[in-house]
């Protein structure tokens, strides 16, 4: 009948990855001779398609109406909530035995079997940005995050092979935090120059509203290293620094900023030095967790 909608049936992975917030969009066939070798399969067939990626299953079904046989990919990114690790065969496989040599393993959580290697997805952290990068973790093992994607199951590989679930049902993990130390960076960095007299103050009021954002010890250093090097006039001595960042990371992540109280405490006070004024916040941050070390 005209005008009436053709009837399609999604594959359960589909209607699943919708069914979990996913944004999904449509990408061409394994076997599409028109494009060139490297994108078959994976190329996007939408415009903008970070933007139109879409979690509705009636978009879905009519891109698989529009795109008869198509691949799916997802999203990646704070849209979808997931960001992905991507193993690239077996050099990604040894890279990450190396990490877990050291004391780095990975949290198990939902993963699928690719072409050549495996996709771990995790949770994308609230207050952090990922974004896409190739080797920057190890070699052959890359990074989807913001304005990226990957293929989902049951896409077909150009090889043949069949993108599939290691375990359609587990659930979906945080990431551990030594992967988030080395691949998340907070959304609102500090912008305005710190100059003498403000340098302690800025970096601290960072480092706090950091921490409770849930930023590790190893994760507030790098933080506030790079944050002494571009707002600092001149910089503080890097060991100065990390005596910052070793101070509040012994505070929990989360609740009320503690540094808030100490500040007005020491801004109440006189103070000869800056270096004084810092002794005094020590202090008064002291008084507020007798715990603290």
């Amino acid at each position: 009948m005209p005008g009436s909608r053709q009837s399609v049936t999604l594959p359960a992975e589909v209607r699943q990855a919708a069914s979990r917030g996913l944004r999904l969009l449509p990408l061409c066939r394994p076997d599409d001779s028109s494009r060139p070798e490297k994108e078959r399969g994976k190329a996007p067939l939408l415009l903008k398609w970070q933007y139109r990626a879409s979690a509705d299953v009636a978009q879905i079904e009519a891109w698989a109406v529009q795109f008869p046989g198509c691949n799916w990919g997802m999203a990646t990114g704070r849209g979808s909530g997931i960001f992905v690790l991507d193993i690239d065969g077996e050099p990604g496989i040894a890279a990450l035995y190396s990490h877990a040599q050291e004391g780095r393993e990975l949290t198990a959580t939902l993963t699928v079997c690719t072409g050549r290697g495996q996709h771990l997805y995790f949770r994308y952290p609230q207050g952090w940005t990922i974004r896409n990068s190739a080797g920057q973790l190890s070699e052959r093992l890359d990074i989807r995050g913001e304005g990226g994607y990957v293929v989902i199951p049951p896409s077909i590989h150009p090889s043949g092979a069949l993108y599939a679930y290691v375990d359609q049902s587990a659930p979906i993990a945080e990431a551990p935090q030594w992967l988030l130390d080395r691949v998340a960076q907070p959304i609102h960095a500090g912008s305005s120059i710190l100059l003498e007299g403000n340098r302690n103050d800025g970096l601290a009021r960072f480092a706090g509203a950091m921490r409770r954002k849930g930023a590790s010890k190893e994760q507030l250093e790098n933080l506030l290293l790079d944050e002494n090097k571009r707002r600092c006039r001149p910089p503080l001595d890097d060991t100065e620094v990390l005596n910052i960042a070793s101070s509040i990371s012994h505070y929990p992540p989360g609740g009320p900023d503690p540094l808030e109280t100490a500040w007005a405490n020491v801004l109440r006070e006189e103070h000869a030095t800056t270096y004084q004024k810092f002794l005094a916040l020590a202090r008064h941050l002291q008084l507020a967790r007798p715990s603290f070390p």
